[in-house]
């Protein structure tokens, strides 16, 4: 691991497509500036390591799996999985401006769903729902 020290506004090259800047500094805290290409995926430690373990959890014992073994044992379990199957879950996101929300919704949908741009994104309710193809719909 380099370990080198920066002050603000100075930066480190990481290759020739990456530049790493330091934004920012108070107790406790550093604000960085990444300019990169877009082929380069950027992701907070935290963020990426959640979402792998979201995955991991959400491919151990498969409903289907279940149904399977629960077979000859009545139709109250269909009942039950076929209403865990269609049903429709809230998770909020709450958060300050521009600390990560899209960037984390994306990395525990497994995709690139919602725009990661210093820009405001998440300032209205979103509703993101399963379809077949992927849209945006402001209201």
């Amino acid at each position: 691991m380099l370990i080198i020290r920066r002050r603000v506004s100075e930066a480190i090259l990481i290759g020739d497509e990456v530049e790493i800047q330091v934004m920012d500094l108070s107790p406790g805290r550093v604000k960085l500036g990444i300019l990169a290409p877009k082929h380069v995926t950027i992701l907070r430690k935290e963020v990426k390591l959640t979402a792998e373990q979201n995955r991991a959890a959400s491919q151990v014992a498969p409903l289907e799996g279940l149904i399977r073994e629960m077979r000859g044992r009545g139709m109250e379990v269909m009942a039950i999985y076929q209403r865990l199957r269609d049903a429709k879950y809230r998770v909020v996101f709450l958060g300050a401006y521009n600390v990560g929300k899209s960037t984390l919704i994306n990395a525990y949908l497994g995709d690139e769903y919602l725009p990661r741009v210093l820009e405001e994104c998440t300032t209205k309710i979103t509703h993101v729902l399963r379809g077949d193809a992927m849209s945006a719909t402001l209201r």
